[in-house]
């Protein structure tokens, strides 16, 4: 994975601004028990907090990024204040009735394929 290649590939097209959903992890190095980490596949996942996500978006001409626990606004101008919040508004009211008509697969697919591997 060359997150900054693809980034570039991406803000290539031009886009005023670039919105991504990835969950942040909130240290230096994921815990070995965080639920997005599976050590035992030998995954080649990268996981990116909030600064990295702000470095990656500078590098590609992005200089003003807001980055969310879930969501992240890349822009090329400044982004109003007021849009963020009425953005994380309206994800706090959808979200979770989008999540209980269609829940995430991720965590227990996850765990299905940990058991899997700890079997013999």
């Amino acid at each position: 994975m060359q997150p900054l290649e693809e980034f570039r590939r991406i803000a290539s097209h031009g886009a005023d601004w670039i919105i991504t959903s990835t969950r942040l992890h909130p240290g230096p190095r994921p815990a070995q028990d965080w639920e997005y980490l599976s050590v035992e596949s030998g995954q080649h996942v990268a996981f990116y907090r909030a600064d990295t996500l702000r470095r990656l978006g500078q590098a590609c001409g992005y200089p003003h990024v807001l980055a969310g626990p879930t969501w992240q606004v890349f822009a090329r101008a400044p982004f109003p204040a007021w849009r963020w919040r009425a953005a994380e508004r309206w994800n706090g009211l959808l979200f979770p009735a989008i999540r209980r008509l269609r829940p995430s697969l991720t965590l227990a697919d996850c765990e299905t394929l940990r058991r899997g591997l700890r079997s013999p």
